[in-house]
């Protein structure tokens, strides 16, 4: 499987009737990259990049759970 191909499986943008979705491992910038609850806002709106997506999830390998909002709670 080419590096390409790797990236496409480990980002999606989905339209779900008016939301959109931007799914990925890690983050959206890298599958290798965490993002924590401590993860600052300014930083996330980096990561989302040019995605028009209002809704991102993602996840990791670490034992960590992490619902967040925009308010920043967990």
């Amino acid at each position: 499987m080419e590096d390409t191909e790797r990236w496409n499986l480990a980002r999606l943008e989905v339209d779900l009737g008016g939301v959109k979705l931007l799914a990925f491992h890690g983050s959206p910038a890298s599958n290798r990259q965490v993002i924590g609850a401590d993860t600052p806002e300014a930083e996330l709106e980096a990561l989302r990049g040019s995605s028009a997506a209002t809704l991102l999830a993602g996840g990791t390998r670490t034992a960590r759970r992490c619902a967040r909002s925009r308010a920043g709670r967990c």
